[in-house]
This record gives structure tokens, C-alpha cells and sequence, in this order.
């Protein structure tokens, strides 16, 4: 499916192609629709870069017991 955002329709929200991407991106990471990954792919940015910009709209990072479990197993695996 392709989808047309036109330059009027990103001039009617102030926005740019990167910036409407990134509101989109943090939208679906919001409820549960990307992960950081993919959203982080979507939106060109690396995952910190993401992560900041989930932070400047105060949407808080998904991190579950589950997966602090699994990066202290890594880090355990690792010697750290």
C-alpha cells in the first residue's frame, strides 16, 4: 500500500518529511505497534536517536523485567 502526504498537506502541520515521519514513528512505538527497532528504522535515526525522541515527548521506553533479565544474562555471558 503507498500512502501520499503531499508537501501541502506536511505545510498544513509544519512540518517536514523527517519530522512527520518521527511523530508517526513515536505514535506506533506509543501504543505498541513498533518496537524501537523498527522505528528506529523507519525514521533514519539510530536507536539512541529515537529513544531521544521519544524522551522529548515524554512517551516512556517499553522495558520489561523480562528484558533487563535477558541484558543481565548477556552482560553475565560477556564477563561484565
Amino acid at each position: 500500500m503507498a500512502l501520499t502526504i503531499t508537501d501541502a498537506d506536511l505545510q498544513l502541520l509544519k512540518m517536514d518529511k523527517n519530522q512527520f515521519k518521527i511523530e508517526l514513528a513515536c505514535h506506533f512505538y506509543q501504543i505498541g505497534k513498533m518496537s524501537t527497532g523498527q522505528a528506529s528504522t523507519f525514521t533514519e535515526l539510530d536507536r539512541i536517536s529515537f529513544q531521544t525522541e521519544l524522551s522529548k515527548r515524554k512517551i516512556a521506553i517499553n522495558y520489561t523485567v523480562q528484558d533487563l533479565h535477558d541484558d543481565m544474562e548477556t552482560l553475565n555471558k560477556l564477563g561484565i
